[in-house]
């Protein structure tokens, strides 16, 4: 989940770039590997949350699938 007030940083999905998304991939296999679960299948959405002046929720757009394996 990424969230963010405004779009002058750009869209809250933009934040999660290619580091973050090595970090995700790291930490799914960990994950993965602690809970003997290596075969089988997961991916990795997204929640990108634009907030109002009172940091309600003003939007959500969930991306399924965002962080594509190597």
């Amino acid at each position: 989940m990424k969230a963010r007030r405004g779009t002058s940083f750009g869209p809250p999905q933009e934040a999660v770039d290619a580091r973050k998304q090595r970090k995700l991939r790291t930490l799914l296999e960990l994950y993965r590997a602690q809970t003997h679960r290596q075969q089988q299948p997961c991916r990795i959405d997204v929640l990108a949350l634009m907030m109002d002046g009172s940091l309600g929720v003003a939007k959500v757009e969930h991306i399924e699938d965002a962080v594509q394996g190597e």
